[in-house]
């Protein structure tokens, strides 16, 4: 998925020529594009003479933490930057209803304190755009990352690559709707600006890539998905190693691929690699390792090998609970898929129970409107008519 974004501090009034000079410049770039993609960010500066990419980036950095702190001291920094700061947190704890509300408010305060096409209002922007196509409120959410789009390409130009993030999130609103022809185009722009700004073996050309394999699955192109797929595990391999989990995601988007072909030998090799990579590098107890797992359970459910799909499902379900210790969406999403085995076992009891522990849950975290809590309360009614 696309990450939430901080807004960066904005200018501080400073007297001094030079240094206000190049904090206009600065200030019109949000932190994640700096630290994602610093040899960009260096080439749109000439910096008082710096002879090298190091001392450029140290100036930058200074520049940064000084008027950062200062902003901060003489209470310069709006509200803003501090709820952002909070959304963030709380779209981490899959507290979404919360998250939602402060994302507004930071929006609101955001459109007082910065001007119309300034960097940080779309940052704000595509914040609560973010929460909205969580909580499945698409056309919201739409609107608001056409705006931070729109923001993006004036302030940096349409083949910036501050605008591709964008372009991948109004895609990934086009695949939920099943407008596929809309999210291809959307898909493909955001490839070619990467591989235009960073060449074509870049890991962030890796994440493009598999942002449009994914659209291709989802309209059940699979052999266009495979060599999308496989071109983005072998840029993975090639810039991290065959054994970093940096190459887990790919590994996994291919073992899904295989198993709604019906691929299962293959699907369950690319998966057990992932889980393999996910252990050694990020731990047994860790959400990348957790959704291994339950992907895992998903091929075992539908070779209908339940037992062994129950097991991996608690498996995931444990990890969840560990890491998160409250209640959290994808708890709630353990819970619905024990509650699925038990129910194509025709334990309906138990079935309903667990549906109905994936119902609390869901509606604490994602509203009582969202189309999961709907499906759920399905649920819970087919099990309960199945019971008589």
């Amino acid at each position: 998925m696309a990450q939430l974004g901080k807004t960066s501090p904005p200018g501080s009034g400073y007297s001094d020529d030079s240094i206000a000079k190049y904090f206009h410049a600065l200030r019109k770039f949000p932190l994640s594009f700096m630290f994602d993609c610093p040899e960009k960010a260096l080439a749109e500066f000439d910096l008082l003479g710096a002879t090298n990419a190091m001392q450029r980036l140290m100036y930058i950095t200074c520049v940064l933490l000084l008027l950062s702190v200062a902003d901060m001291l003489t209470g310069k920094r709006p509200p803003a930057d501090n709820l952002n700061s909070q959304v963030v947190a709380l779209h981490k704890q899959g507290n979404y209803v919360k998250a939602a509300r402060l994302a507004e408010q930071a929006l609101a305060i955001a459109e007082q304190n910065y001007a119309p096409e300034d960097p940080n209002l779309a940052t704000a922007l595509n914040n609560l755009g973010l929460i909205y196509r969580i909580q499945a409120k698409y056309r919201q959410a739409e609107l608001l990352y056409s705006r931070a789009l729109e923001i993006n390409e004036k302030t940096f130009g349409k083949n910036h690559l501050a605008v591709a993030p964008l372009l991948n999130n109004l895609a990934e609103i086009a695949k939920l709707e099943s407008r596929y022809v809309q999210a291809e185009m959307l898909c493909k722009r955001a490839l070619r600006i990467k591989e235009t700004n960073l060449g074509p073996n870049h890991p962030a050309v890796a994440t493009s890539l598999n942002n449009l394999a994914g659209l291709y699955a989802a309209d059940r192109k699979y052999e266009q998905a495979e060599l999308l797929y496989k071109r983005s595990l072998k840029i993975c391999e090639k810039a991290f190693g065959q054994n970093n989990q940096a190459v887990a995601p790919a590994l996994n988007n291919l073992a899904a691929l295989y198993g709604k072909r019906g691929q299962f030998r293959k699907a369950e090799q690319f998966y057990s690699r992932s889980l393999e990579l996910c252990r050694k590098s990020l731990g047994r107890v860790h959400p990348t390792t957790a959704n291994v797992l339950n992907n895992m359970a998903v091929l075992y459910q539908s070779r209908g090998q339940y037992e062994k799909a129950h097991d991996y499902f608690q498996l995931s379900l444990e990890i969840r609970q560990q890491v998160f210790k409250q209640d959290h969406p994808d708890i709630a999403q353990s819970f619905n898929n024990i509650a699925s085995v038990y129910e194509s076992k025709q334990n309906f009891a138990k079935a309903k129970h667990f549906y109905h522990k994936a119902y609390k849950m869901w509606v604490k975290t994602l509203g009582r409107n969202h189309p999961q809590v709907h499906l759920v309360l399905e649920s819970m009614a087919r099990c309960s008519r199945r019971r008589r």
